[in-house]
């Protein structure tokens, strides 16, 4: 990878990213992600129509910014433990995205990360969330229900924005449960 795209990547660490070129090469619709790469590039699959299913090895510790941008026909996906944020954009209008486990390793689920995966019912966010960002899952049309049970886990505005009858599941007087009240959605708490 050039300097010149380091640069432009800010969230670029990986040693031996997938690159859009190796991506390509990748026929689905089932897609394994081998274990001789320890990232996802930008853009890796984006705009790719045959891919339905993806599994990601073990040694994938990055997954970069819209990684899986319109990939209008993916339903499943694995992703490891060990990555740690979902980025900005990373499933952008991956309109068929059916299961989506967030592995226990994630952190943060950065700004737009799902946003138009309109096919999505239900998510559990994993307890080491700290944030989710601004429209993070907004335009997640069918989301019905989600699972916040880190009490401290910060929601930014609009997180959930457009995503039709929600239910929040979470603790009483958490984050998550005082944006529920302000934004109006229905809370069960747990």
């Amino acid at each position: 990878m050039s300097e010149q795209h380091k640069e432009e990547c800010p969230y670029y660490d990986t040693q031996m990213a997938l690159t859009k070129d190796e991506a390509d090469k990748l026929k689905g619709p089932d897609v394994t992600i081998s274990s001789e790469y320890d990232g996802i590039d930008t853009f890796a699959f984006k705009n790719r129509e045959d891919i339905e299913n993806v599994h990601i090895n073990e040694n994938i510790k990055t997954i970069n910014i819209f990684a899986f941008q319109n990939c209008k026909k993916l339903r499943n996906i694995t992703i490891p433990d060990g990555v740690d944020i979902i980025q900005s954009g990373t499933f952008w209008h991956c309109e068929s995205l059916l299961n989506m486990k967030i592995p226990d390793s994630v952190t943060e689920v950065e700004e737009l990360a799902f946003y138009g995966c309109s096919s999505l019912t239900d998510i559990e966010i994993p307890n080491a969330v700290t944030i989710i960002h601004r429209l993070a899952f907004g335009g997640c049309y069918k989301l019905k229900d989600i699972t916040i049970p880190n009490s401290e886990t910060e929601i930014r505005a609009y997180a959930f924005c457009l995503c039709g009858d929600l239910v929040i599941r979470c603790r009483e007087n958490s984050y998550a449960h005082e944006y529920a009240k302000e934004y109006g959605i229905v809370v069960k708490l747990i």
